[in-house]
C-alpha cells in the first residue's frame, strides 16, 4: 500500500493519529470494512510471541463517532461482550483492530490497521441489534417453513 493511500485514511480519520503512529507501530496497510455479525463474535486472542500464530486479533478498540476511545476489548473477550459492558450512554461507532499477518507472496509479517464501521445512520450497537433481529426473524421463518412441510 502506498504512503499516499495511508495518508488519505489519516485525513478521513484524523483521530487515528492520537492512538496509532505509523512509524512507531510499523503498519504498512490500512483498510476500512463493514461491521458484520462475524465481527460481533470475534474474541481477542492471547498476546505475547505465541499469539502471533493465532487467527484472533491481539487487540481491539472501540471508538465513538468523534474518534474518542471508549474501551479496549479484553483478552479472550468477544466484541459483543465488550459492547454489553459499556455504559448505556456510550455509543460505539468504530472498531479498530491492529493486525499482524503474513504476506502470501513474500512470507514477511505485515502490520495492518483495520477500521470497522456500521452503515450510515447506525452506531455499532444499533447495527448489531438490527442484524441480530433479522437473524432471529430468519430463524423463525425457517422453523415455520419446516413445520409446514
Amino acid at each position: 500500500m502506498s504512503q499516499r493511500h495511508i495518508d488519505i485514511f489519516f485525513k478521513e480519520f484524523p483521530w487515528l493519529r492520537e492512538y496509532f503512529d505509523q512509524r512507531r507501530d510499523g503498519f504498512t496497510n490500512i483498510k476500512a470494512s463493514r461491521a458484520d455479525l462475524k465481527l460481533l463474535g470475534t474474541r481477542v486472542g492471547p498476546g505475547g510471541f505465541l499469539g502471533i500464530f493465532t487467527s484472533k486479533p491481539k487487540k481491539m478498540f472501540l471508538f465513538n463517532q468523534k474518534g474518542q476511545r471508549l474501551l479496549e476489548v479484553r483478552p479472550r473477550e468477544s466484541l459483543e461482550e465488550a459492547l454489553l459492558r459499556m455504559s448505556g450512554d456510550e455509543q460505539a461507532y468504530y472498531v479498530v483492530v491492529p493486525e499482524l499477518t503474513r504476506d502470501t507472496e513474500s512470507g514477511n509479517l505485515v502490520a495492518s490497521l483495520v477500521i470497522y464501521k456500521p452503515p450510515t445512520d447506525y452506531t455499532l450497537t444499533s447495527w448489531f441489534a438490527r442484524m441480530d433481529e433479522a437473524k432471529v426473524h430468519r430463524e423463525i421463518e425457517d422453523t415455520d417453513d419446516t413445520r409446514i412441510k
